[in-house]
């Protein structure tokens, strides 16, 4: 899990960069590997629309269930009506 956020923190960062300099990067996948250990995310990145491109469509929060641990992310406007896909608690 904590490797999953460590990589959902360096594909925010690239995009936050590249809307810093008029760009959109997309992730097109993550990998995480523990031999070595390896972290690797390839992005697409573009020219933006807007000068100032709108992030938070994109923006995703990890939830943590407390009774089961597990890890989904969470849409910033579902943020207050979450539940465990796992579990069902809320």
């Amino acid at each position: 899990a904590v490797n999953e956020q460590a990589l959902r923190m360096l594909v925010g960062f690239a995009q936050q960069q590249a809307a810093l300099q008029g760009f959109e990067a997309l992730p097109l996948f993550c990998l995480y590997s523990p031999h070595g250990p390896v972290f690797r995310a390839m992005l697409t990145v573009h020219r933006a629309r807007a000068r100032h491109p709108d992030l938070s469509r994109s923006y995703r929060l990890v939830h943590t269930c407390a009774a089961c641990g597990q890890h989904a992310p969470v849409p910033w406007p579902d943020l207050g009506q979450v539940s465990c896909t796992s579990c069902g608690a809320p």
